[in-house]
């Protein structure tokens, strides 16, 4: 999809948009069941059935965004992903740094 073109041409603008397309397809749906089924909205549109990886698809977008227009600046940006980390959502991560 899009999010592939954030080296080149994807906006801010555009990111936000995509993004607040997947939050809406996804309010769409009214099934209650674990699984995804292809009639789910945001399934039948192309979306992956996860908001967790749809927000780490987004922030490694925005920072190829930035990376590429603040670069003329002489700026460097970059992100990271902290690894399994214990949290209320992940109760099994590490409990320490690594």
């Amino acid at each position: 999809r899009e999010f592939a073109r954030a080296d080149t041409d994807l906006t801010m603008s555009r990111l936000t948009q995509l993004m607040a397309a997947f939050v809406a397809d996804v309010e769409e749906c009214t099934s209650t069941a674990n699984a995804p089924a292809a009639d789910w909205p945001h399934v039948a549109k192309g979306w992956p059935n996860s908001a967790y990886g749809m927000s780490k698809l987004g922030q490694v977008a925005m920072t190829k965004i930035y990376a590429r227009e603040l670069a003329p600046r002489g700026i460097s940006v970059n992100c990271c992903c902290p690894g399994n980390v214990a949290t209320g959502m992940n109760p099994r991560g590490a409990r320490s740094p690594a």
